[in-house]
């Protein structure tokens, strides 16, 4: 998010009236504290993941992409502009990129 999308989403988000600057403020703490926390997590406690777990991450972001699917034929909203599933080839590329990437990182 922070190198490829944040600084367009932010302009944006801006723009909207009345939400825009609550919309910026909702977007900085919903990237910024579950990694945080997770750090905060892993300093604090004695736990050690699995490499195995790369599986159920990979799961978990193909529910979330089923997810997207489904809201964005059913409503028309679209969440992300990189998974509107309209432009074919790039919407399954940025998929495959984030679950591949992800993947791969938490199996590292």
């Amino acid at each position: 998010y922070w190198p490829f999308m944040h600084k367009h989403a932010i302009k944006k988000m801006a723009k909207q009236p009345i939400i825009g600057n609550y919309r910026v403020k909702h977007m900085y703490m919903v990237h910024t504290f579950p990694a945080l926390a997770c750090l905060l997590n892993t300093l604090a406690t004695n736990c050690i993941l699995k490499r195995d777990f790369w599986k159920v991450v990979l799961q978990m972001g193909l529910i979330f992409i089923l997810i997207q699917f489904v809201l964005i034929k059913t409503s028309g909203i679209i969440l992300y502009e990189f998974i509107n599933f309209h432009d074919g080839w790039r919407t399954y590329f940025a998929i495959t990129v984030i679950l591949t990437t992800t993947s791969i990182i938490y199996h590292l």
